[in-house]
């Protein structure tokens, strides 16, 4: 029994999908184990991965990721040793020191790292993932004209278990443009949200950190305290992956 269970739990830590809640009670198969246990022809016990729970994990995992819209993951790329002991602590990551932040400028990778870490989470950790650009949900935000939308909205920003804000400040509102004041308390409610929450998030920009200062400094103060020594900055001369790529 004790090879059993020893078997058992190699196959477990290989899987990676996790026990599955079925409709039914449980799963006739495994018990809702995620293992399937018989007996060969010479009478020796022998464990291996449900096909139900897999089928089933492997429809979930589907779906996290098509709800998630992450944008494609270009092949040889750098995935910086931050962006791996990201995922790899994303469990034991502190409350209120769970953020990831990458700036440089563009084509520089830090996109495909942000992406890198969303595809990571849903596949190790089975968690809910949301990728939006900066702009566009700051402006769903700011010109919604129903309140229930906008709530909707602000619940889905605060309570997924991970989210991605892509190009932070690229794209927005003079400060003499009539815009300007919706769009700056629609980006602090974001970032609000999700650092009284204390939930985890990965921001990306082509701004440099006093320009982040220059915008609110109470937000970059919050930043550099829930990132806890993950800023990662890409620098000037950081190679454009694109124009590298580009066999045009």
């Amino acid at each position: 029994m004790e090879k059993l269970a020893a078997g058992i739990g190699q196959i477990r830590n290989r899987l990676r999908f996790a026990p599955v809640a079925h409709s039914a009670s449980c799963c006739a198969l495994c018990n809702d184990t995620g293992i399937k246990v018989t007996t060969d022809a010479n009478g020796r016990t022998v464990a291996s991965p449900c096909p139900v729970c897999d089928a089933i994990g492997r429809a979930r995992e589907r779906r996290q990721y098509e709800a998630a819209r992450i944008p494609r993951i270009p092949p040889n790329v750098n995935i910086t040793d931050v962006s791996k002991q990201y995922v790899d602590n994303f469990k034991r990551l502190p409350q209120g020191a769970n953020w990831i932040l990458f700036s440089g400028r563009a084509g520089s990778g830090k996109t495909t790292n942000a992406s890198w870490i969303a595809s990571e989470i849903i596949a190790r950790y089975h968690k809910p993932v949301r990728f939006y650009s900066a702009y566009e949900l700051t402006r769903r935000l700011a010109t919604s004209k129903r309140h229930e939308d906008r709530d909707a909205l602000i619940e889905e920003v605060t309570t997924t278990p991970f989210i991605v804000l892509d190009d932070f400040l690229k794209v927005f509102p003079r400060p003499s443009s009539f815009q300007y004041n919706d769009f700056f308390e629609a980006t602090l409610e974001i970032l609000w949200g999700r650092y009284d929450a204390r939930m985890p998030l990965c921001i990306t920009t082509q701004r440099d950190f006093r320009s982040i200062a220059e915008f609110d400094a109470a937000l970059a103060g919050r930043i550099v305290e829930t990132c806890s020594g993950r800023i990662v900055n890409f620098g000037e001369n950081s190679t454009n992956w694109r124009l590298v790529n580009d066999k045009g």
